[in-house]
């Protein structure tokens, strides 16, 4: 493991526990749970992984880099359909998740046969630092305690390489059907969905600057003109979820400065927002 790694709470500990045992436990119907709880809009859940895959390629290419070109993390990756959907695209992709049961799934899948898995225990990334041009995590950090955000946002930041980029993809808690969504989801028990702003603090936090914040499915439906108004309103909060994508900056100590006032700001942030479900 690269050196520099940042600490998290032991409270970590005990989540991963509980996490595993349910995420292992849906590994293998966990696609047709979550159909049961989208099927109100028309869609199914192969829809909205798409349309996040796509959002994540066009946004990249527009951002100066080729896809084809970077080495990938898929950092919470449960069952691989993000990753079936990707690897035709990227040059290089990782997945890790702490559910063993999960990265079987995603493993068996015949599309994700060049994909690199692996499991960990929570808390530190097992790969050293500046490996990855990319990590992203898609619903991922609503699972993690809160105390550990900044913790985990540090470590995808310490695990890629100067000019490379931290995505995280989250449900937007402004939402009201997202929360509805979540509140019925059984291994969302226990999620606290942060806004845009939060994930932006955090970036802030580890050292990130911001390029990109918009938030995406703001209708269940394909079509040209919707599309095209969805993309007019991607600043506004009204989107199921949001997106946020930092770059690292190229020469380590030029956000340093910046990183230590935005950790005291992100302190007390995290003191006032409370975004729980």
């Amino acid at each position: 493991m690269g050196q520099g790694s940042v600490q998290f709470q032991m409270g970590w500990i005990p989540m991963v526990a509980q996490m595993t045992s349910e995420f292992d436990a849906y590994a293998s119907d966990y696609r047709e749970h979550i159909e049961r709880l989208v099927g109100f809009t028309g869609r199914s859940h192969r829809y909205f992984v798409e349309t996040k895959v796509n959002h994540l390629l066009e946004t990249l290419t527009s951002l100066g880099v080729v896809p084809k070109q970077m080495r990938m993390l898929d950092l919470g990756c449960g069952t691989g359909e993000t990753d079936a959907l990707l690897v035709p695209h990227v040059g290089e992709l990782h997945g890790l998740d702490i559910s063993a049961a999960s990265i079987e799934v995603a493993r068996q899948r015949p599309e994700n046969a060049s994909v690199r898995y692996a499991t960990y225990p929570g808390g530190q990334l097992p790969y050293e630092n500046d490996t990855f041009d990319a990590v992203f995590a898609i619903t991922v950090l609503h699972h993690v305690p809160r105390g550990d955000w900044t913790q985990f946002c540090q470590e995808m930041t310490r695990v890629i390489k100067p000019g490379g980029f931290v995505i995280l993809y989250e449900h937007n808690p402004f939402n009201p059907l997202t929360r509805w969504i979540v509140s019925r989801c059984e291994f969302d028990r226990d999620a606290v969905l942060l806004s845009a702003r939060t994930a932006q603090g955090l970036y802030q936090t580890a050292g990130l600057c911001v390029e990109h914040v918009a938030h995406l499915l703001l209708f269940p439906w394909q079509g040209t003109w919707l599309r095209r108004l969805e993309r007019a309103l991607q600043s506004l909060s009204l989107g199921a979820q949001y997106t946020v994508i930092g770059r690292k900056p190229v020469f380590g100590n030029e956000s340093r400065t910046a990183s230590v006032q935005a950790q005291a700001e992100m302190s007390e942030l995290l003191n006032v927002e409370s975004c729980g479900t």
